[in-house]
This record gives structure tokens, sequence and C-alpha cells, in this order.
């Protein structure tokens, strides 16, 4: 009787042992699925964070485009004012001359008039 006892003893202790084991198998098994998991969302994390930064140096590098443009149409309108108001200074000295011009003849003439009628009241 104590042999069977014996045995049983050993047959139960072996069962809970066994049972034990595959619990810890299990456990590891979970913590190793948890650990993957983990590891998994840190890549896709760091990933993420990755493509945040190369969007950020995007967006830096088109607002320094941006800003580029900004400035070069800028310069395209002060240049085109300048040429503007160049063109506005050679017609109003165009102007001028031509007022001169046409002041000079008419003083020729009434110099020639006035030269013209002394000479007639000499004649006479």
């Amino acid at each position: 009787k104590a042999v069977a006892h014996s045995t049983t003893l050993a047959i139960f202790t072996a069962v809970l042992k066994a049972g034990a084991d595959n619990e810890a198998s299990e456990a590891k098994a979970q913590a190793a699925a948890e650990a993957q998991a983990a590891a998994d969302r840190a890549a896709a994390e760091q990933e993420a964070a990755g493509a945040a930064a190369e969007a950020a140096a995007e967006c830096t590098a088109a607002e320094e485009v941006a800003r580029q443009a900004a400035e070069a149409e800028a310069r395209a309108a002060a240049e085109a004012q300048a040429a503007a108001n160049a063109r506005a200074a050679a017609e109003l000295a165009a102007a001028k001359k031509a007022a001169a011009d046409i002041a000079a003849v008419e003083a020729r003439a009434a110099a020639d008039a006035h030269a013209a009628a002394e000479a007639a009241a000499a004649s006479e």
C-alpha cells in the first residue's frame, strides 16, 4: 500500500510539475510576444518620428523657396517701378527740350520780324 501511495504521489507531483512547467512556458511565450509587440511599437514610433523630422525639413525647405520667390518678386517689382520712373523722366526731359526748341524758334522768328521791321523803317 505504501508503494502504491508513493507511486500516486510521484504521479501527482509529476502532473503538478508538468502543469507548472506548461504555465511557465506560456508565461514566457506571452512575455516574448509582448516584448516583440513593444519592440514593433518602438520601431514604428521611431519611423514616425523620422518621417515627421523629414516632413519638417521639407516644410522648412519649401518655406525658404517661398521666401526667395517673394524676394525675387519684390526685386522685380522694384526694377519695374525704377524702369517706369526712368521712362517718365525721359519723357519729361524730351517734352522740356521740345518746349525749349519751340521757344528758341519763336524767339528767332520774333528777332527776325523785329529786324525786318527796323529795316523797313530805316528804308523809309
